[in-house]
């Protein structure tokens, strides 16, 4: 808490519990008598503080380690769930050779292969009291890991009104406006947004 006011930190923490800023203004600091927008405003002064900024980085990267959180690990467990073989859930039966060892019961999960346990998101039996499995959707896993390996190429719709009513410079200034916003979110250069944008021009709608 070196350098921050007891509030400070209380902020700091109630941020990171809730993750908005303005909820732990409200928390930290006696913002009774505040209106939203005053109070809005202010949160944002203090995340923008460099010491607060930095108590809360140190926060979250003590989260992570205390409960082993890594880029790594997400990829990992996102794999698990994107590339699992369904052949895996069957499970042979030590005490019959030969024969295949039924899962019937929350305690039979355990004979699953590990990468296969890590797959399910859930059970229950249905009417004839069978005993099943749910196991993760595979697409959107594999669409978070081809988006985070830069895979995919988000399209914007560029919306300008009707054609015949907008001139060349206010489709420049749109198409300049998300070039912007794209770079920003991607962390590029507006230049290489625009050549990536000219590179799929024809698939690109204008209404």
């Amino acid at each position: 808490m070196s350098n921050l006011t007891i509030k400070q930190e209380n902020f700091c923490l109630a941020y990171i519990e809730t993750g908005n800023a303005s909820e732990a203004y409200r928390r930290a600091y006696n913002a009774k008598k505040s209106k939203p927008e005053t109070i809005n405003r202010t949160a944002k002064e203090l995340l923008d503080n460099p010491k607060i900024a930095a108590r809360v980085t140190e926060l979250k990267n003590r989260i992570a380690k205390k409960v082993e959180i890594s880029q790594e690990r997400v990829l990992e467990e996102l794999s698990a769930m994107a590339f699992y073989d369904p052949a895996d859930l069957v499970v042979p039966d030590p005490d019959n050779p030969g024969e295949v060892k039924n899962i019937v019961s929350p305690k039979d999960i355990r004979l699953l292969p590990a990468q296969i346990r890590r797959c399910i998101i859930g059970w229950s039996w249905d009417r004839s009291g069978n005993f099943v499995l749910k196991l993760a959707n595979k697409t959107p896993n594999v669409e978070l890991i081809a988006r985070h390996l830069g895979m995919f190429v988000d399209r914007k719709e560029i919306k300008v009104g009707r054609l015949e009513q907008a001139s060349e410079d206010e489709i420049d200034s749109k198409i300049n406006e998300f070039a912007r916003e794209i770079a920003e979110q991607r962390g590029m250069s507006v230049d290489a947004v625009l050549a990536e944008l000219a590179s799929v021009q024809p698939d690109t709608h204008v209404h």
